[in-house]
């Protein structure tokens, strides 16, 4: 019986993979809010977009109903979520499985005004491969059930003093808890990584830079997914070269945003250390007071002459100590009024 429905299950898993496989569908479109695609017997239309942002992750939502024939069936989610600390872009896909066929939805890239490009994927009988994996998994465990022995197998059971009351597990036991082990110690090392709960830092920086990497880091992996798709056959190469080149403007304007603000983030950073510095100055001066210029003792701010040697003392800034002449009317080192 047990080899029966694994042999049931092997053919259900082979037709939901040709299934899968031979009449996928598949298409990539650009909506604006209330635009719609077609993608098999389904009809996606484009509610909207929302963005949103945690110390951790910055997401964009889009909603998406599926409608058959007019009339609404299901809404889906699809995500593009950014991870500013780890640099890293993840998709969430929107997804409506049923007994005959799984409706895919990928958010690829979005644009300032609303609009998106969304890539939809209508795969048939894939829940069968899940079908057939557990009828054949069924199989397997009544192939290790013990099975009625033949008489003589009995009496020999029996003499050897393993009859039906005795505490001897046999192979079988054995063999059992063996793969209950290995599935127990596979199941804890795939679900490890879910189940640690690092805390996360959070981010700092400007917004502006942390947004246009996120939207150029989108563009990159939208045209990954691109390229790969028309590896695979997916997209014809007029279809392929259009968003492509779609694509690459949409990364050359960002780029040039980004060298933009990563320019004025610098010249913002070098006026925060020339303003530390004169600072630091300021106070080391005060600390300090000014000097004679011809013999470097010390003198005060009200001395016409050096106390030391006598000779007429210089103008000086109040706040650096620079040396001034008697026409200056500002700093030459720090700008301030001497």
């Amino acid at each position: 019986m047990g080899g029966y429905l694994v042999h049931a299950g092997m053919v259900l898993i082979a037709i939901g993979v040709l299934g899968s496989k031979v009449y996928q569908d598949a298409t990539e479109t650009t909506l604006a809010p209330g635009s719609t695609m077609t993608v098999g017997r389904y009809t996606l239309r484009y509610e909207g977009l929302t963005q949103s942002a945690t110390a951790t992750r910055e997401v964009n939502r889009a909603t998406v109903s599926v409608l058959i024939d007019g009339r609404p069936v299901a809404t889906l989610h699809p995500e593009k979520n950014f991870f500013p600390v780890q640099q890293q872009p993840q998709s969430i896909v929107g997804l409506r499985s049923t007994l005959t066929e799984d409706l895919y939805v990928v958010l690829a890239a979005w644009q300032p005004n609303g609009e998106v490009t969304l890539k939809a994927y209508l795969n048939p009988l894939v829940a069968w491969v899940w079908i057939g994996g557990g009828v054949a998994l069924l199989g397997a465990f009544v192939c290790f059930l013990p099975g009625p022995r033949p008489p003589r197998a009995r009496r020999l059971a029996e003499v050897g003093g393993i009859g039906p009351g005795s505490c001897g597990g046999g192979p079988v036991t054995t063999t059992l808890l063996l793969a209950l082990g290995i599935a127990t110690a596979a199941f804890l090392f795939v679900s490890w990584p879910y189940l640690r709960q690092r805390p996360l830092p959070v981010p700092h920086g400007n917004d502006r830079l942390t947004e246009l990497r996120r939207q150029r880091d989108a563009i990159y992996e939208a045209l990954r997914e691109l390229e790969f798709d028309q590896r695979l056959g997916k997209l014809s190469a007029h279809d392929y070269a259009e968003l492509a080149e779609r694509y690459k403007r949409q990364a050359v304007a960002l780029l040039k945003q980004l060298d933009d603000e990563t320019r004025a983030a610098l010249l913002a950073i070098d006026q925060e250390i020339e303003e530390e510095v004169a600072q630091r100055r300021a106070l080391a001066a005060r600390r300090t007071g000014s000097r004679c210029l011809a013999c470097g003792a010390r003198v005060e701010a009200s001395d016409r002459f050096c106390r030391q040697c006598g000779v007429p003392l210089g103008r000086a800034c109040s706040r650096c100590g620079a040396p001034a002449s008697s026409g200056d009317r500002f700093c030459g080192r720090c700008g301030a009024e001497v």
